[in-house]
Formats: C-alpha cells, structure tokens, sequence
C-alpha cells in the first residue's frame, strides 16, 4: 500500500536536488564507511529536501514511518517521487555524493 502523507505544491528538479546534496555532504566525515556514509547523507539531506519543499520534516517523519525506524533512504525517496519534476533518477545523484 502506498504511503499517504501530506503534500506541497512545489516541485524539485535534478538541479535543485544536487545542489541539496552538495549542501549536504559536509556532514559525511572521511573515516565513515561506505555504506555508512549513504545513511549520514540522506539524514542530512531529509530536513534540507523538506525544507525546500515547504514540508513539516517531523510530520513526514510520522506519516512515512509506519513499521519502520527512522530510514532517511525511504523518507528521501517517497518525497521526491512525489515531488520531482521532471523526473530524474535521484539515486545516481546521492551516490555521487557517497
């Protein structure tokens, strides 16, 4: 079943998504490993996409949780399928980033 959560208007383009993520990624710290520094990146982009967006993170949060802990990767995904226009492949853009 699809997530519901409350929507905006607003869209968000890939432009507008790599400069989130660059905005982000000097949270990731060199000594992190690989596949901890993707769940650093998409925790620190979620607030900033939220924001961007003009939606309510800890609302989000809520809605998209249901049986999950707090999974970044989801959240971050969920909005921008919602939200990105045109569509672009938004994981090749956090990956960049990793």
């Amino acid at each position: 079943m699809p997530a519901t959560f409350i929507s905006s208007l607003l869209t968000i383009n890939e432009r507008e998504f790599n400069k989130l993520c660059k905005d982000s990624q000097a949270v990731i710290k060199r000594s992190t490993k690989q596949t901890e520094r993707y769940a650093v990146l998409v925790e620190a982009v979620f607030p900033r996409l939220c924001a961007f967006l003009e939606l309510d993170p800890e609302q989000q949060r809520n809605e998209l949780r249901g049986e999950l802990q707090d999974d970044y990767g989801f959240f971050v995904s969920q909005i921008i399928e919602e939200h990105m226009k045109p569509a672009f492949d938004y994981s090749i853009v956090l990956k960049a980033y990793v």
